[in-house]
């Protein structure tokens, strides 16, 4: 598929935060900006035995397959590439800003700022068939 091609199926930009453990037990997030990204927000109705209408929505990110990608077993710390991993956040942009864990810098802080979200589930697409193999993330 070519690269216009591609960039009219996965449109977007995004941010991702992977959380690591730090030496002293501490929560410390490794920034990544990928392109080739689809971000999908649906809204999901659903009726409650009273009937009570129930609103919530879902996001779901798709990622194209690139080399950088590392299974969460072996992605490490402070060098070059990114996982997919269930407590990452995901924010819809290119952002610079770091999470730190203290005044505005902590996760809920910047997910409500920037409306992000953090990984749930992560899906890898990759059957032999597939054009456009992928990773599917959904998250809330």
């Amino acid at each position: 598929m070519g690269d216009e091609m591609k960039k009219s199926f996965f449109p977007d930009t995004i941010t991702l935060y992977n959380k690591a453990k730090g030496d002293r037990g501490q929560d410390e997030w490794y920034r990544t900006v990928l392109d080739g990204c689809y971000w999908v927000k649906e809204t999901v109705k659903t009726a409650t035995d009273n009937n009570a209408a129930s609103i919530s929505s879902n996001i779901s990110v798709r990622i194209l397959q690139r080399q950088e990608y590392k299974s969460p077993s072996e992605w490490v710390k402070d060098e070059p590439g990114f996982t997919l991993n269930v407590g990452d956040l995901i924010l819809l942009g290119e952002h610079d800003v770091q999470i730190t864990g203290t005044g505005e810098f902590t996760v809920s802080a910047i997910k409500s700022k920037y409306g992000g979200i953090e990984i749930k589930a992560v899906h890898i697409w990759d059957k032999p068939f597939m054009k456009n193999k992928h990773y599917r993330v959904l998250g809330v």
